[in-house]
């Protein structure tokens, strides 16, 4: 990674930062356009940064230097963990005394950038990329949401992944001058699956094949899918569901795909390099992304590609996805968390003369917007 004159940044996100960093500095001199390491890379690579501190809350303390750049993981697991990381973090900080304070996290995270930001005289920047608000329950939580508004009300600014965050920074009273919107792109993954050949990029996919990529997870929708999937067999006697991705609720629906006697009907491919998502893509009858109310959703990757790679996608019709899907013309809404209509969808698709064909033909008209983002993250931060 080269070099760059500018700013030294603490930036507080979510997630295995260690593992981020690695795989950041294995690109070398390389940047991913999409992907979950496309926006580290896009601040490291672009974002003007000399020297990088970056912090994340896991199960465990570990530190890890490349370069000028160090990641931090501050553990959050007992009394003594928190209580030490309530005093390792503001001091950390300190210590390093950036230019820039970049956070990803709401609550105490936040709460510590600002305060500490205010004692040295250095901007803090909020940074969203998960739904914000409206999934707190009772009094305590609804405190703590008005809470985290109030504290990123007092930020320099705000960026945020796509328009339904900017709408939620807007509602809580951010101004919009203070708000940047940033996108990823999906231009690599296209061009590298474009280049795999014909035989990842099939214009009739056989089988039929649902295809379901992220986080393995209940609030993820995996189970629903799994449900409506179900109700398709009797129609499609050549569809498949396919699952991406790992999370902690994999095994348990493995162990209900296998006492429902759907073992040689669903295939379960586990966490997979994002170059070969593509291929998963270009080869499916259509993209199913079933997030329920309860997973604060805030743009979905795997929507946005495969939108730009042509494939239809059934979403749910609440969040962030129909500021990307126009229901019957790309893709089709369903109700969230209604198992019975996400299978009227996909059933749809399956048996309805021609919707597939204008459903993908109206996707690619429309990919050149999802192909390279106007203002990547780098760019928003720096505004």
């Amino acid at each position: 990674m080269s070099m760059q004159a500018g700013y030294r940044y603490f930036y507080f996100k979510n997630g295995d930062v260690v593992a981020q960093l690695q795989r950041v500095v294995a690109l070398g001199d390389s940047q991913p356009e999409g992907g979950p390491d496309a926006f580290l890379a896009s601040l490291l690579f672009n974002g003007q940064v000399k020297e990088a501190r970056i912090g994340a809350f896991l199960d465990h303390d570990r530190c890890e230097q490349h370069g000028s750049n160090t990641a931090v993981i501050y553990s959050r697991v007992g009394i003594k963990g928190r209580l030490g990381t309530l005093l390792r973090l503001p001091l950390d900080i300190l210590k390093f005394h950036p230019d820039r304070i970049l956070c990803g996290r709401q609550g105490y995270a936040l709460m510590v950038c600002l305060v500490v930001g205010r004692l040295i005289g250095v901007p803090v920047v909020f940074s969203a990329h998960n739904r914000l608000f409206g999934q707190a329950h009772g009094r305590i939580g609804k405190l703590r949401e008005r809470l985290d508004a109030w504290l990123i009300r007092r930020c320099r600014g705000a960026v945020c992944h796509g328009p339904y965050l900017a709408e939620e920074l807007r509602q809580i009273g951010v101004p919009l001058e203070r708000i940047q919107v940033f996108d990823s792109g999906c231009g690599d993954l296209v061009e590298r699956t474009a280049a795999a050949g014909p035989a990842t990029t099939s214009a009739t996919p056989t089988p039929r094949r649902v295809l379901f990529i992220g986080r393995m997870i209940r609030d993820k929708g995996i189970f629903d899918l799994f449900h409506a999937f179900q109700r398709l067999c009797d129609i499609a006697a050549d569809s498949e569901l396919v699952y991406v991705g790992d999370g902690q609720d994999r095994e348990t629906l493995q162990m209900h795909v296998r006492e429902q006697g759907f073992l040689d009907r669903v295939r379960f491919l586990g966490q997979l390099p994002h170059a070969e998502v593509g291929a998963q893509i270009a080869q499916s009858w259509v993209v199913a992304t079933p997030t329920r109310s309860g997973f604060p959703e805030g743009r979905c990757m795997a929507a946005m590609e495969a939108l730009a790679m042509g494939v239809p996608l059934v979403a749910p019709d609440a969040g962030p996805f129909p500021f990307l899907v126009q229901d019957h013309v790309n893709g089709l809404l369903f109700r969230q968390d209604d198992t019975v209509h996400l299978a009227d969808c996909l059933r749809a698709v399956y048996e309805e003369p021609g919707l597939r064909e204008r459903l993908a033909g109206q996707a690619l008209q429309q990919r050149d917007r999802l192909l390279k983002p106007d203002v990547e993250f780098a760019a928003a931060v720096s505004r």
